[in-house]
C-alpha cells in the first residue's frame, strides 16, 4: 500500500442484490424495509412498519389472525394466573400442578420453536467432519464420539425445553374467542 491506495486490489462484483424487505409468510408479499423518519425516535419507523404488517394481515389473512388472537387472549390469562399464584404458599396438589402446567405452557408458548433431532444430528455430524483430522482419531472413535456428544446435545434440549414434563399439552384457559 502506498499513500492509502492499495496495490493489485480486485473487487468482484456480485451482481444485484435484492432490496431489503419483509415478506408475508402466508403470501410472500414483499414491504419495504422501515425507513426512518429525520427527528424521530429510531423505533417511529419500526412502529409504521408493523402497523402495516397488522393491516396487510388483517385484510388479506383474517384466520390467521383470529388465531393469534386466541393465542394472545390464552397467553395473556394465563401470565395473569401465573402473576397471581405466585403471591400464595399452597398445599393444593392440584391447584400446584395445574400451576406448573400453565407455566410450561406459557414458556412453551414464549420459546422460539423446538430444536428437531434432526437438526442437532446435522450439526454433530457437520462437526464431527473436522474431528479426525483435529484430535486424529480414527473413523469408528469419531463415530462413537459424534454419537455421545448427540445424545448430550439432544438431551440438554430437553431440559430446556422442557420436553416430556407433561405428555399432553397443558389445557388452554380459553377454547374459544
Amino acid at each position: 500500500m502506498k499513500n492509502g491506495n492499495a496495490k493489485n486490489v480486485h473487487v468482484h462484483d456480485p451482481g444485484p442484490m435484492p432490496p431489503p424487505a419483509t415478506y408475508c409468510r402466508q403470501c410472500n408479499q414483499a414491504f419495504p424495509v422501515a425507513v426512518p423518519i429525520i427527528g424521530s425516535p429510531p423505533e417511529t419507523s419500526f412502529v409504521q412498519l408493523t402497523v402495516q404488517l397488522a393491516d396487510h394481515m388483517q385484510r388479506k389473512h383474517p384466520k390467521e389472525v383470529q388465531t393469534d388472537i386466541t393465542a394472545q387472549v390464552n397467553a395473556s390469562i394465563a401470565y395473569s394466573a401465573q402473576k397471581i399464584l405466585a403471591h400464595f404458599n399452597s398445599t393444593d396438589q392440584g391447584l400446584m400442578e395445574w400451576q406448573d402446567r400453565v407455566r410450561h405452557g406459557v414458556f412453551r408458548e414464549m420459546m422460539r420453536g423446538p430444536v428437531s433431532d434432526e437438526k442437532i444430528e446435522t450439526k454433530v455430524r457437520e462437526l464431527s467432519e473436522h474431528w479426525e483430522g483435529f484430535w486424529d482419531l480414527d473413523a469408528n472413535r469419531s463415530a462413537e464420539i459424534a454419537e455421545q456428544v448427540t445424545m448430550l446435545v439432544k438431551s440438554m434440549r430437553d431440559a430446556i425445553e422442557e420436553r416430556n414434563l407433561y405428555p399432553e399439552p397443558a389445557q388452554s384457559l380459553v377454547s374459544t374467542i
